[in-house]
């Protein structure tokens, strides 16, 4: 597994993380400042245990706040070949776009046109917070607190809320996902997902 921990002075990579001082002075595995940091270092069936408070990586991306990209991509349901990011245990995360996440996407994969290979797979989201993705007014700006295609992906205790699209009509800006086959989406709470008046506001 690897941790996240937003207070780190610095990455912890050579395997010295201590979970009990949050510091790299122990032999608890690898802990990266950023979320995108840990998961661009994950290899396939990793754990990703993001300690409490608040992540705001807004980044130069046009496309998404913290890309999960589909070279990660599991491939069964299997022990070691799907992908996990969830809170530490008894802790709470909160990723935060700040209303300023690019085409208001928070936490997904870059780009939100279909082909062969712009799909994720074999993901399971748990026990977190998104909030932040996109801003009420600002014309064009996809939005979607998290943008999943395709699947299959397992989502549960999610917290989503205050995330904005005024594209198209104002789509459903929480929880944006598209052919999500054979996925199991459960316990979750929505609250004030999107669009300006008039528009689809379906969460």
């Amino acid at each position: 597994h690897l941790m996240c921990y937003n207070t780190l002075s610095a990455n912890c990579t050579t395997g010295n993380y201590s979970i009990a001082n949050r510091l790299c002075n122990g032999s608890d595995g690898n802990a990266y400042i950023k979320i995108k940091s840990a998961i661009d270092a994950m290899s396939v069936g990793d754990v990703i245990y993001m300690r409490g408070g608040t992540y705001r990586e807004t980044n130069s991306s046009t496309e998404v706040d913290i890309e999960i990209p589909y070279t990660k991509n599991g491939d069964s349901w299997a022990s070691g070949h799907f992908n996990t990011l969830t809170s530490y245990p008894g802790e709470w995360a909160i990723i935060d776009g700040e209303g300023i996440a690019p085409k208001g996407v928070v936490l997904g994969l870059k780009g939100m046109t279909y082909c062969p290979t712009c799909v994720l797979r074999y993901w399971k989201f748990e026990k977190f917070e998104i909030t932040g993705g996109g801003t009420i007014g600002n014309d064009n700006q996809a939005g979607a607190g998290l943008w999943l295609p395709e699947g299959p992906f397992i989502i549960r205790y999610l917290y989503i809320h205050d995330n904005w699209d005024d594209s198209q009509l104002g789509n459903p800006a929480g929880l944006l996902m598209y052919r999500p086959q054979n996925s199991i989406i459960e316990y979750m709470y929505f609250y004030d997902n999107g669009c300006y008046a008039g528009g689809n506001c379906g969460q």
